[in-house]
């Protein structure tokens, strides 16, 4: 049976864009291991993907912003029979104008104002807050409010309520001008709220969101056809400071944030892959959502090494090629990114008041990650380690991306 579907991959030329991103490296080896003709797409001059044995095609393409872009992709995908696009939020944004026209070749809800919407955290909190009382989509959300440009704006007492540090959240998908997707952290109401009038010069829509204490922990999920298709969790282990980026992660479950994930999921009717990101208080055991990135994400291999197979089973349920379920909760892997390992010990060795045996222990906790052949790496994977030696001396070069 699996050779009788590998066979059939082959049919299903598949266009990975981004491919100087890890999620996108992750796919790449996913796909192509998997059978499928891996086209790795890029604007840049160096994409990593470029280097994966699993690439079959390199394709060298205009920029989003560049009126060239739609064309070209138009053209690639007729001239080199493209049956599937793995997209990403910034490839959405390029192609909302002629989205119809790439839409079967979208793995994606069947719904253009709800892909849309799952690029907005807006979008998200507005509804899972509107649920009627007989659906717990509602519940577990982080202290948020909601502010439009052609609303008045919120007061200071409200966003005091919300809990400090503030978060200041602004997607690309409601900026006027093409402007790119930001978070700010402020410490005070006052600087919130001015923050927040600011930023309506240039959004439509902005969150705020207050402070929740824990540990960051992410919910994945594959949904098609109204019925999960694969499970996975992680924790972050190290965190690099104001990045939103973690560089060393491990497996994990918990039943109730699972349970919050799906019904979330099933309420707005979500089709396609899907990452919740939570905190979690493991004193208290609380846990709220922070927010839906409706793509794949940065730790994709791990869930790789875990044996949930992302990518190959949304190509797989797009085409109709199988209905196997996968579920993560058994897993006991970890996995870490070099580059950004380095960055996430210069972030803490520059923090003020770290003492000298802290940064000691620091430097020696690095050592020993790096040595411990259980902790896996994004880059260093089996049959494919060739990108590893290309983006260490792209990083000797340039510095950690």
């Amino acid at each position: 049976m699996t050779a009788s579907i590998s066979s059939k991959r082959v049919r299903f030329p598949v266009l990975v864009v981004d491919a100087h991103e890890r999620m996108a490296v992750a796919a790449i080896r996913s796909l192509g291991r998997a059978g499928y003709p891996v086209h790795a797409g890029s604007a840049r001059r160096y994409a990593m993907g470029w280097g994966s044995r699993y690439t079959k095609c390199v394709a060298r393409c205009p920029r989003y912003e560049s009126p060239h872009f739609v064309p070209w992709l138009r053209e690639y995908c007729h001239a080199h029979l493209i049956r599937c696009i793995v997209p990403t939020d910034d490839l959405l944004l390029a192609i909302r104008h002629a989205y119809e026209e790439f839409e079967p070749l979208l793995p994606l809800i069947d719904d253009k104002k709800a892909v849309y919407a799952g690029l907005s955290k807006f979008d998200l909190f507005s509804k899972l807050s509107c649920n009627s009382g007989e659906c717990r989509a509602a519940t577990n959300l982080a202290p948020f409010l909601l502010v439009r440009r052609d609303c008045s704006l919120p007061n200071i007492d409200d966003i005091e309520s919300l809990g400090a540090p503030f978060y200041v959240k602004a997607d690309a998908v409601a900026s006027v001008s093409g402007t790119s997707s930001v978070v700010r952290v402020v410490q005070t109401s006052h600087e919130a709220l001015d923050l927040t009038a600011k930023s309506l010069d240039e959004y439509d829509k902005i969150v705020i969101q207050g402070h929740v204490p824990g540990d960051g922990v992410g919910a994945f999920l594959l949904r098609w056809n109204g019925r999960v298709r694969a499970r996975f969790m992680h924790r972050r282990l190290h965190e690099i400071p104001g990045s939103g980026w973690s560089s060393l992660r491990t497996s994990w479950w918990h039943d109730a944030i699972m349970a919050d994930a799906e019904n979330k999921l099933g309420s707005i009717q979500w089709e396609g892959v899907a990452m919740l990101e939570y905190r979690w208080n493991p004193e208290t055991d609380e846990f709220w959502l922070l927010e839906m990135n409706s793509r794949f994400w940065g730790s994709l291999h791990l869930a790789l090494y875990a044996g949930v197979d992302f990518p190959r089973l949304l190509l797989d349920a797009f085409h109709g090629l199988g209905r196997e379920t996968v579920d993560g909760r058994e897993s006991n892997v970890s996995c870490r990114n070099f580059a950004l390992e380095c960055r996430y010990v210069q972030s803490r060795l520059r923090t003020n008041g770290t003492s000298v045996a802290k940064k000691l222990g620091l430097l020696l906790e690095f050592l020993l990650l790096s040595l411990d052949p259980r902790i896996k790496s994004d880059l260093w994977f089996p049959g494919d380690r060739r990108v590893w030696w290309l983006q260490f001396r792209q990083y000797l070069v340039a510095g950690p991306n």
